[in-house]
């Protein structure tokens, strides 16, 4: 997963890996509201 995110943020100049970017930080920030409800966070 870290190498994934580390190929997607080297590659930031196309557009398709920004918007990988920013479904990552959409994973990231459901996973945090999660932990505030008090869910499972996500394994990421």
């Amino acid at each position: 997963m870290k190498e994934t995110i580390k190929k997607i943020l080297t590659g930031r100049k196309h557009p398709d890996k920004i918007k990988t970017i920013k479904r990552l930080e959409n994973i990231r920030r459901i996973r945090d509201t999660d932990v505030l409800f008090g869910k499972e966070p996500l394994n990421l």
